[in-house]
């Protein structure tokens, strides 16, 4: 008579069983999360391209309508002696001290609010003006190092 062999596997089957299906397991975990960090930083990159396109749009529709702009040399480091018609327009907070550097500035024409319509209509502001129907506006971008309350991350920001 033949002896009954049970059927199962053996204690060393199944641990080799366990630690394949363990490997194979880490294996693709660590795939799952190398694809979710690469997924995060291309919407990021994604993101940041959309963003700078925008702005760039938005510089570029300002400067559509520029009258006069002005050159670097108006631009420069506290000196504004050179640029009489920049000179007394810029704040004394647009230096490098302060961590902010002018890098464009220039005119635009800009259409009178309902506030100068009304002085307008009042009298109140030279004719020439009121016949225009437009003043210009200083718009200034300017580099910014200084942390705004930590609600930017880099080097430095743009601003207008």
């Amino acid at each position: 008579m033949k002896a009954n062999r049970t059927a199962g596997f053996t204690l060393p089957e199944l641990l080799v069983v366990v630690v394949l299906a363990g490997g194979i397991l880490a294996g693709a975990l660590h795939l799952a999360v190398h694809l979710m960090t690469v997924n995060q930083q291309q919407m990021a990159r994604s993101r940041l391209n959309s963003d700078l396109q925008r702005s760039l749009n938005y510089m570029v529709a300002d400067l559509e309508q520029a009258v006069h702009v002005y050159s670097g040399d108006c631009l420069g480091r506290g000196e504004r002696g050179g640029c009489p018609g920049l000179a007394n327009h810029l704040p004394t907070t647009l230096t490098p001290e302060q961590g902010r550097y002018p890098v464009l500035a220039f005119w635009r024409r800009s259409p009178l609010s309902a506030a100068l319509l009304q002085r307008c209509r009042q009298g109140r502001l030279p004719v020439a003006t009121c016949q225009a129907q437009h003043s210009y506006t200083l718009v200034v971008y300017l580099v910014s190092t200084r942390d705004g309350g930590g609600i930017w991350q880099g080097q430095g920001r743009l601003q207008r």
